[in-house]
């Protein structure tokens, strides 16, 4: 038995395998490269990991105080004989050598302060330059209220011993250029303080004073000190 299609029907077959082969074809072709979706929190990360990769890294700050303060050996010499001498040294005040080797961990009381004071001025020429070095170190350690007194001897000291300031300042191997700032800094707020008001008259009779006081080949020595302190002055 024959099956009769109509023309309509004929059309419908042809357009429905049409449609059927154009889907096949469409399956079968390379399909397009998709991206992989990221997550919020996977982009947030690489959105900090690139910004942390952005900043400089940052060299830690080194203070004042570890760029220039000198650490002393005991094999150095200071004055006449090593700084393990004069640890050793019973008639130099334990107090002194605790705080010399502690690096100021004991400075404490006001009594301390006036004791040291003391001890710059001291004639004892074998003992006498630990005594200074002391002294000089001692300026960076102190906080505002100790340092008041250890001011008030530096300039004192350089009014009447001037020579031998000038001659510790510029000839004792343990001391640097920092220590020698110390110096001109602690008589520049000594002078702040005891002549406010007044402070370039009081830096003109310091100069006076010191020229007449010091050897003639330490003149410019004194100047230049003088001129420090110029420089410290409010």
């Amino acid at each position: 038995m024959s099956i009769k299609i109509s023309p309509l029907h004929f059309m419908v077959i042809v357009g429905v395998v049409g449609l059927f082969c154009a889907c096949a074809d469409s399956n079968s072709s390379e399909p397009s490269k998709l991206q992989v979706p990221i997550s919020v929190n996977e982009n947030a990360d690489s959105i900090e990991n690139l910004a942390l990769a952005q900043v400089p890294v940052q060299e830690p700050v080194t203070s004042y105080y570890e760029k220039n303060f000198r650490a002393v050996e005991t094999s150095e010499v200071i004055g006449n004989r090593t700084l393990k001498a004069h640890l050793s040294d019973p008639e130099i005040p334990s107090k002194f050598k605790e705080i010399f080797i502690s690096n100021g961990d004991s400075l404490r009381d006001d009594a301390l302060s006036l004791a040291l004071t003391d001890s710059l001025f001291s004639n004892d020429e074998v003992r006498q330059p630990f005594y200074f070095v002391l002294f000089t170190r001692t300026m960076w350690w102190a906080d505002a209220a100790f340092l008041e007194p250890l001011n008030f001897a530096a300039k004192k000291y350089a009014m009447i011993h001037t020579a031998m300031l000038m001659e510790s300042l510029n000839g004792e191997p343990t001391l640097n250029d920092a220590d020698r700032n110390h110096w001109t800094e602690a008589v520049a707020m000594e002078i702040a303080i005891s002549s406010e008001g007044v402070e370039q008259e009081a830096l003109e009779e310091l100069r006076y004073v010191m020229m007449e006081n010091a050897e003639p080949k330490q003149h410019e020595s004194v100047q230049t000190f003088i001129e420090k302190v110029k420089a410290y002055l409010p």
